[in-house]
């Protein structure tokens, strides 16, 4: 897989612009894998376009970024292959969405913006898609939610001396086919005909939640915990009456995408070979304290 990852850099480098240093010498070196100073000069030209403050060492700081979410993807069998950097390259290279339209048009930054896109943003895509879509980065949470959930299932009655004991804060709603239509049950008009001026998000989260439900009877917790878009959900159905659901929910907060990636990416070695690269770099990137730099 190294090699690999080592021949698309070799095939990006050999047809790049000409930069002060040799294109293949390391200025940095990112677990297994080096960081050639030519990749730096293309991914630089591709910041001096768009006028990115101080280029030079912002690109550093980007290429060191997409390696790390390289090696962090490595561990998930996400790791980028020639084949997969040159196929999301193509996707994107005609996307009336990308914001290389300008540099597409130009074949003089042909090579640059194959760096930004094949070094920095696949890895960091790739793993936001795992983040998002799959349990793996979530095991920790889902331990906690499903033991929650398991006990609040065989004693509904104590559901919120259930969710004391593991720090979840218990939250009261009401919930109808219109969306969320109180936060508040104990004050809740159960003849009220418009929802209260959510946004819309939330009145599609409580519509999704009242159609989960179903028939669950009044003082049972649902089948399984939900997963809603920043949680791990155990919903308890409390009183059903005029077509709404008064629920009390416990959660356990997901992570944020960059918490689970220091998480991961914290214990990769980073060493620079040049010490006033290292100084830039601590300078530039707000996240260089969470990075393990060897020297």
């Amino acid at each position: 897989m190294h090699s690999r990852l080592l021949s698309l850099l070799a095939a990006v480098l050999l047809l790049g612009a000409a930069c002060e240093k040799n294109p293949m010498e390391p200025v940095a070196k990112v677990g297994p894998l080096e960081i050639q100073a030519g990749l730096v000069s293309e991914l630089t030209r591709v910041n001096k376009h768009f006028k990115v403050q101080d280029p030079d060492e912002m690109a550093m700081a980007q290429l060191v970024l997409g390696f790390l979410a390289n090696e962090v993807g490595r561990r998930y069998g996400l790791a980028v292959t020639q084949e997969a950097g040159e196929a999301y390259y193509q996707q994107l290279k005609y996307s009336p969405e990308s914001p290389y339209q300008e540099l597409e048009r130009q074949a003089k930054y042909e090579e640059a913006y194959r760096v930004a896109v094949i070094m920095n943003e696949l890895p960091l895509a790739r793993l936001q898609f795992l983040f998002d879509s799959k349990q793996e980065p979530h095991l920790k949470e889902i331990e906690k939610v499903n033991a929650m959930h398991a006990r609040a299932l065989a004693q509904p009655r104590k559901f919120d001396a259930i969710g004391a004991e593991y720090g979840a804060e218990v939250q009261k709603m009401v919930v109808g086919a219109q969306g969320i239509l109180s936060l508040t049950p104990e004050t809740y008009a159960w003849n009220a005909t418009t929802p209260p001026d959510y946004a819309e998000e939330t009145h599609a989260a409580g519509q999704e939640l009242y159609a989960r439900l179903g028939s669950t009877p009044a003082g049972s917790v649902y089948v399984r915990p939900i997963v809603a878009p920043n949680s791990f959900q155990v919903v308890k159905v409390d009183e059903r009456r005029q077509g709404a659901i008064a629920v009390s929910i416990l959660s356990v907060e997901r992570r944020y995408f960059f918490d689970w990636f220091w998480t991961e990416a914290g214990s990769i070695p980073v060493r620079f070979m040049d010490r006033g690269d290292e100084e830039d770099f601590r300078e530039i990137a707000p996240w260089s304290e969470k990075v393990l730099i060897e020297r």
